[in-house]
């Protein structure tokens, strides 16, 4: 235990709203354990969203939701930071992407702040009374193990609007006006809701079985009653 002490150079706790963030550094500057836990009491888990109004009132979901509740699917999408795979909930058969995050990229890029806020918008919006907008990504379950972070969303297996952008060349005026509209009234329904997105661009507005738009990507948003003053 000395000898482990010794090789601990420094350990950083930061707290913010119900969020402690804990990194231990050995003598080297290598993280050898760092931790990423919601700070509520008599909780342990991470962050549990509230369940989507259509999902039954199962047993499993007033537990917390772990990997193993799902069948795991093809990427999506990845980078260096995130995987994006399918999934499909073996109780309930419905699907869903997974957003899996990785610890340690997320400290080594102090990205951290990004999550919080993600997570914070998107929890806000999955526990407002009123129905959910169908243009804005809900999350449905969110957990984490040893090394990474999961969200679990909605799935939009159509891409996005900048993938049909380039896939089309350009959008005609009726179709222009279509999207427009979309994203005019789910920003409206962010504001209401107390949550600026503050990143909408073409990438972060995926497309459902419908064509449909449905913002995703919450990372650079502010939650706050304030959003008439900013």
């Amino acid at each position: 235990m000395v000898e482990i002490c010794r090789n601990l150079r420094r350990c950083v706790e930061f707290f913010e709203t119900r969020t402690r963030y804990l990194v231990l550094f050995s003598s080297d500057g290598l993280i050898i354990k760092h931790l990423f836990l919601a700070f509520q009491p008599g909780r342990k888990s991470w962050m549990s969203a509230t369940p989507a109004p259509d999902d039954p009132p199962t047993t499993k979901q007033h537990r917390h939701a772990c990997l193993d509740d799902f069948l795991i699917g093809e990427e999506i999408a990845w980078g260096s930071l995130a995987t994006i795979v399918e999934a499909t909930h073996k109780t309930t058969h419905k699907r869903y992407v997974i957003k899996i995050l990785d610890k340690l990229q997320l400290v080594k890029k102090k990205m951290t702040r990004s999550v919080l806020a993600e997570k914070e918008a998107l929890v806000k919006l999955a526990s407002r009374p009123q129905p959910h907008h169908p243009g804005i990504i809900r999350l449905h379950y969110s957990f984490h193990d040893a090394s990474s972070l999961y969200f679990v969303l909605d799935l939009a297996p159509n891409g996005d609007l900048k993938q049909l952008v380039h896939k089309t060349g350009s959008l005609a005026m009726p179709c222009a006006r279509y999207y427009t509209a979309q994203l005019t009234s789910a920003i409206q329904y962010l504001h209401d809701a107390g949550v600026s997105h503050r990143d909408v661009k073409p990438e972060n507005a995926l497309l459902d079985e419908s064509m449909r738009i449905k913002i995703a990507d919450f990372g650079c948003a502010y939650v706050g009653a304030d959003l008439d003053s900013m």
